[in-house]
């Protein structure tokens, strides 16, 4: 049964909004996964260290440093090589944020899989009601809508959990009396804060559209 045209043109802007902050908040996903979490700054009272900084990501760890003579950047180390996070023993402190930089890698993951399954399924909905002539498809549009927003919601609660997972382990870290630290979240983090968002948005819209699409 075909809709009237105000009511199919509303659900097909739902529709159509829904996809694009889904794909939106996968992009951001995406940016948590690979991005930098954690930045940070130290201006030491170390003889010869005008100041370092760290760039921490969910897979590796790189630095640099100013010293008199000029600036110093290592290579970038992976979280799981035996230097870091994969050796055979840690600090008890060291161990419980490794723990938590990789339960934070592990929710993020699983927020990219529901987010990029959310999309598609988004996409399909979203095809199957314009239906190339512009009617609405409602065996599969329609069934599509809910499956989506579930997942997208799914995505967002993931990544709610990354973030909290994060927290606590970036409140954990510390590089001792050496001088004077200074945080600052990195892309990963603004990352996934969008993505929150966006997924959320998204779901919504494409909850306001089934009912649309069912009447």
């Amino acid at each position: 049964m075909a809709l009237p045209g105000k009511l199919r043109v509303t659900g097909l802007s739902a529709a159509f909004f829904a996809l694009a902050l889904l794909a939106i908040g996968c992009t951001c996903a995406v940016v948590a996964l690979v991005g930098v979490w954690w930045k940070g700054a130290l201006r030491g009272t170390v003889a010869g260290l005008a100041s370092a900084h760290g760039d921490l990501s969910l897979w590796t760890f790189a630095t640099s440093a100013d010293l008199p003579e000029g600036s110093l950047t290592s290579k970038s180390i992976h979280l799981d090589s035996t230097v870091l996070c994969g050796g055979a023993s840690f600090a008890v402190r060291a161990e419980e944020i490794c723990s938590g930089i990789q339960t934070t890698r592990a929710l993020v993951g699983a927020a990219v899989a529901f987010a990029v399954v959310a999309v598609l399924a988004a996409l399909l909905s979203f095809v199957a009601m314009l239906n190339c002539g512009g009617k609405l498809d409602l065996t599969m549009g329609t069934r599509l809508l809910l499956p989506c927003s579930g997942m997208a919601v799914v995505a967002s609660g993931l990544m709610i959990g990354a973030v909290v997972t994060g927290a606590v382990a970036g409140h954990a870290m510390g590089l001792g009396d050496f001088g004077t630290l200074s945080y600052a979240m990195g892309a990963g983090v603004y990352g996934a804060i969008f993505q929150i968002i966006a997924n959320l948005l998204g779901a919504a819209l494409a909850t306001s559209a089934w009912p649309r699409a069912e009447l």
